[in-house]
């Protein structure tokens, strides 16, 4: 490039000499670059700020983007959660844009005016000098995914930045950003968008932004695109790396795959073989999977969604273009047909299976079918709180948030002390159940059940506390409310809907609970305008169980119903409720069947059902009279 002057040098502490200012250097050995990449990023960095931020933004705004694409909606696109939008912010994104995002209020199209204050719930990291935090973000890149977003969205940034007066410490901030990347290796067990960000899409930025020819970085950009196509291929076996943190980083990532490809087609560099084809189409029906009917992402902030039409489409564009890809985008609402073209075509057996559970990722999204959009479950426990989000009729959300424990014995507080673990995962056409467990204090555990049964658009939430010794225990559970969606306990009864803004109702039914008030009770079923509060105590004993059913069926608040605690026996006893437990469901003319043992497990009775399990769930078939097994989870060997 022409506007680099071969006067200027760096030298090691960022700053820019000529050689007329220090006539010294001339007599000194200068130590050759170990590659020509890193002599052209360093030649070109070494003008004035104002030369090579212009020439920086010359090489951007020459790129060829698909219709309706550019970087900026491709940020916007990536920004599904609070942490997310703020790095973006600070990394020169609109805010009002972002903010505009996150709304939960707001139904109307993405502003597209700047706006000088920025909005409230944008407002994190504005304190922080952005040449401090820019180098916090390079530091912890290859660790924490929103760290690597922010990487990227400044870089991208850079042009407008360098404009402004006193950003001089740029050009020390991408040099050590080229360091970093030359130095870079990924640990694989960390989120995908932090390689994707440090071993592809800056290799491949700073290499088009700065290198003289593209000739130069041609080397560097092609081990770039080597790297992206491996992590697309090895997503075909474990797809955790792009799913964590309930997929909240799935569309960044994506994201970057687009900007990468964009940025390796103005070098001429290849196009994606079948394998990355087919890698790409898989991870857009992951997207599909954590999207809510209106395209917006599950376990998200907000229900105002960018224009990102084009990105998908961009997206789509890149592999084969399969026909079960293709439905599972459009029914999610993030597809290029209407939702009621592809239910007026579509064949059931060309969809891929809705729920996918990933351990290494600690999240599932569950759902019975692609055509409806209710009854639709996603959740995330890879942190020490459960984080779910519930959709119920016409796919409004009924529950979302954090599905919080507190354990107490004596009164006493018992502080959770690790974090979730799977026990046990079982799906298939009829139903999906998780069970998870962690332990509270030094005496207690507690094991919980998220079970949804497919056709029924049932949802199961429960909590079994198990204690080491008796005493006075109590357990008191926080069921995320969804924004707009409020509890209205029944007046004699027990039980509870919740009211959705459309007007739909969603029963919940306390199952540990007496039917009726005037029964003589050990726990509850309250709320708060954001929470279900469900709690429960025992005396004396050393464990309980809490199970509460909620409909995700609107119909279901409209027909009559019940449930009755039943008996369980043992050996021509009834076994306490510290022991087993176990209940009968009716709505209408349907009814359940569960049962859970809480002491070690043994041959155990309740209304005709013989079991040795942990826990059982069936239905009752009206037609023969017997029961349908929906779930059997064998017992553990010790308890």
């Amino acid at each position: 490039m022409d506007w680099i002057d071969p006067r200027y040098q760096v030298n090691v502490e960022g700053k820019t000499v000529t050689d007329r200012e220090d006539p010294t250097t001339k007599s000194k050995r200068r130590k050759r670059p170990t590659s020509p990449f890193k002599a052209q990023v360093q030649a070109a960095l070494a003008q004035p700020l104002d030369v090579w931020g212009a020439a920086f933004g010359h090489a951007l705004s020459g790129l060829k983007w698909p219709s309706g694409c550019n970087a900026e909606n491709s940020f916007l696109f990536s920004s599904v959660i609070q942490e997310q939008a703020e790095v973006l912010v600070r990394s020169g994104m609109s805010a009002r844009k972002l903010a505009a995002i996150l709304s939960t209020e707001s139904e109307s199209a993405v502003p597209t005016e700047p706006q000088s204050s920025t909005p409230d719930n944008v407002v994190g990291l504005m304190s922080v000098p952005l040449e401090t935090i820019a180098f916090q973000w390079l530091d912890t890149a290859d660790a924490y995914a929103h760290s690597a977003l922010a990487v990227a969205a400044l870089a991208w940034q850079i042009p407008d930045h360098a404009q402004r007066p006193g950003n001089e410490w740029l050009t020390r901030w991408l040099q050590a950003c080229n360091d970093r990347i030359l130095k870079y290796t990924p640990d694989l067990e960390e989120a995908v968008l932090c390689h994707l960000v440090l071993q592809c899409e800056l290799p491949l930025l700073i290499g088009i932004a700065t290198a003289t020819s593209k000739r130069t970085v041609l080397a560097q950009a092609s081990t770039a695109m080597d790297n992206l196509a491996e992590h697309l291929e090895r997503s075909l076996d474990n797809a955790a790396p792009w799913l964590v943190h309930g997929a909240t980083y799935l569309r960044a990532s994506l994201a970057s795959v687009l900007r990468s490809r964009i940025l390796a087609n103005e070098l001429g560099l290849r196009k994606w073989f079948p394998p990355q084809q087919k890698a790409l189409s898989r991870l857009l029906k992951h997207a599909a999977r954590w999207a809510r009917p209106d395209g917006t992402q599950l376990l998200a902030a907000g229900n105002n969604p960018p224009r990102s039409k084009a990105i998908w489409n961009a997206l789509a564009m890149q592999t084969r273009g399969s026909k079960p890809m293709q439905y599972a985008m459009a029914l999610s609402g993030i597809g290029n047909q209407k939702r009621s073209e592809v239910l007026s075509k579509i064949d059931p057996d060309k969809l891929p299976p809705f729920t996918h559970y990933s351990e290494n990722a600690a999240g599932a999204c569950m759902q019975a079918d692609w055509v409806h959009k209710g009854g639709r479950v996603a959740f995330d426990f890879s942190d020490t709180n459960i984080c779910m989000e519930v959709l119920g009729p016409k796919g409004q959300s009924v529950l979302s948030g954090e599905w919080t424990a507190e354990v107490r014995l004596d009164n006493a507080l018992q502080p959770q002390v690790d974090e979730w673990q799977e026990l046990c995962w079982f799906s298939d056409a009829d139903v999906d159940y998780i069970e998870l467990e962690a332990k509270f204090g030094d005496q207690a555990c507690i094991q919980r059940q998220l079970m949804l049964l497919r056709e029924d658009k049932l949802l199961l939430v429960a909590d079994a506390l198990l204690g080491d010794a008796d005493g006075d225990w109590s357990l008191t559970a926080q069921i995320p409310l969804a924004g707009g969606a409020e509890f209205m306990p029944s007046e004699k009864n027990t039980e509870g809907r919740i009211q959705l803004h459309s007007g739909a109702q969603c029963m919940v039914l306390p199952l540990f609970l007496p039917e009726w008030r005037r029964q003589q009770q050990t726990g509850s079923l309250d709320a708060t305008p954001e929470n279900l509060i469900v709690q429960q105590a025992i005396s004396g004993k050393r464990r309980l169980y809490m199970p509460t059913l909620i409909s995700l069926n609107g119909s279901h608040a409209k027909r009559e119903f019940t449930w009755r605690r039943l008996s369980v026996g043992e050996e021509l006893r009834v076994v306490g409720a510290d022991e087993a437990a176990a209940y009968r469901v009716q709505i209408a003319k349907e009814q359940w069947l569960l049962y859970r043992t809480l002491a070690p497990a043994t041959r155990r009775t309740a209304l005709g059902m013989h079991t040795l399990s942990d826990f059982y769930a069936a239905k009752f078939c009206s037609e023969e009279g017997e029961t349908d097994t929906l779930v059997d989870v064998e017992a553990p060997a010790k308890r």
